[in-house]
């Protein structure tokens, strides 16, 4: 099911992108093109249709201008010139584009900077004129200022023992980045400058190749061509579309293997659907299910997700065609708005697998290996008490013929030591590995 949830969603990222490229809808599996020249069609028949207006006007402008080899000559070199100067000019204004963006992120990082060294310096003129200075707020943190307790910052309540730097450290390491970064800024900008030129010099040139091609059009056309110059225009606004369509159809086949795979996942879940609905539940099957629902109930209330709302959590299921996973039936489970609650459901539900494989150890059909390896679940932004809460979860698991390895890293002296009891092994120094080769 995950494999097919992921295969669709890149399907339909893929298809949407080229339907907004190509002004086009999809109907039937196949994009379709609303044209001003023949209306609603497909995009192969719309390709077909400028393939064949683009070879009947190129052969009439042909005969037309073979009377004057020179000019046929020279207007094609110039008509080819200008594509690429075209292309040269859309590649300099995307780069010039994402340096804008760079620019501005650098910009953006240079005033927080300056808010944060014009706290800091705030911060060091109270610590230097007076620690009983009648102020009601923190410059740092812009609390209110209660009643200090001992070991915590009379300022900004800081954990003393957290504090890694003084104002006076925190503003050396500032002014140092802002050097760095207004460096940076300056060779971007000149970067940009000399991007911006290029293209003016290329704007420049495609304008006099458009004046030369205009000029030869009407100098040796005669009268009788006086409507040749717009119809090579519109030949070359055909062609550039017909390139365009035909670039977006080789793309929407590329996406053929992966809609044939998802027919076949389909397929497959369809004929499992099918074996599964005639399949009767045992006793054992309920008491599995009802086991591992139960647990992720009760790991998802000891890890505080829903902020504790019970009817919540026991409207929690676990999908039995999907590999028991949890769902709720009006709300995304998985959709949570962040990513420590996202970690908590994940943990909940390994958890309660293992411990079911555990006590239900005696039903054969239950294939877990007993095994679970977390790597450090604080990547996904868990704070450290919700850790220790899960380790606590852990701990209560029967460890009969079970084994659980959890990493985890912190630099806080704090953390460690909530963590002592647990420590089976703890590498000292970058070169210090877990696995080992043996010698």
């Amino acid at each position: 099911m995950s494999e097919l949830r992921e295969l669709k969603d890149h399907q339909e990222k893929k298809e949407e992108n080229l339907l907004i490229i190509g002004n086009a809808e999809k109907i039937d599996g196949i994009p379709i093109v609303d044209s001003s020249e023949i209306g609603k069609t497909s995009i192969y028949d719309y390709i077909r249709y400028l393939t064949q207006k683009y070879k009947t006007e190129s052969q009439s402008i042909n005969q037309l201008s073979s009377q004057n080899k020179k000019y046929e000559e020279s207007n094609l070199k110039l008509r080819d010139s200008l594509k690429t100067l075209d292309y040269q000019y859309r590649k300099i204004s995307s780069r010039i584009d994402k340096l804008n963006i760079e620019i501005s992120g650098y910009e953006n990082y240079l005033d927080r900077i300056q808010n944060n060294k014009y706290k800091n310096k705030q911060l060091k003129k109270i610590q230097e004129f007076s620690t009983d200075l009648n102020i009601k707020t923190c410059p740092i943190c812009e609390a209110r200022l209660e009643k200090n307790e001992e070991g915590e910052c009379i300022l900004c309540h800081t954990d003393l023992s957290k504090k890694i730097s003084t104002p006076e450290q925190n503003l050396i390491f500032l002014e140092d980045e802002e050097k760095t970064f207004k460096k940076v800024i300056s060779q971007r900008i000149f970067d940009r400058r000399k991007l911006i030129e290029k293209r003016s010099n290329i704007k420049d040139k495609i304008k006099e190749y458009e004046s030369q091609l205009e000029h030869q059009t009407k100098t040796y056309a005669g009268k009788e061509f006086a409507n040749l110059r717009k119809r090579i225009l519109d030949i070359d606004a055909t062609h550039k579309k017909m390139e365009r369509y035909t670039r977006i159809s080789v793309r929407w086949e590329e996406l053929e293997p992966i809609r044939k795979k998802i027919d076949n996942l389909e397929n497959q879940i369809e004929k499992l659907r099918e074996k599964i609905s005639q399949y009767q539940q045992t006793e054992k099957d309920i008491l599995i299910i009802n086991t591992i629902q139960n647990l992720v109930r009760s790991y998802v209330s000891e890890l505080g997700l829903f902020k504790g709302n019970k009817g919540l959590i026991d409207n929690i299921r676990v999908d039995e065609t999907d590999n028991y996973t949890p769902y709720l039936d009006n709300f995304d489970i998985y959709n949570i708005s962040s990513s420590s609650d996202n970690i908590r459901i994940i943990l909940s539900y390994y958890l309660a697998l293992l411990q079911t494989s555990i006590k239900l150890d005696q039903i054969n059909e239950i294939c877990y290996p007993k095994l679970l390896i977390l790597d450090e679940p604080k990547q996904q932004n868990l704070d450290s008490d919700s850790l220790m809460d899960c380790v606590n979860l852990i701990e209560n698991i029967t460890y009969n013929s079970s084994q659980v390895i959890l990493t985890t890293y912190s630099e806080l002296q704090t953390d460690k030591d909530k963590f002592d009891d647990h420590i089976i092994y703890e590498m000292k120094d970058k070169n210090d590995y877990l696995l080992k080769r043996i010698n």
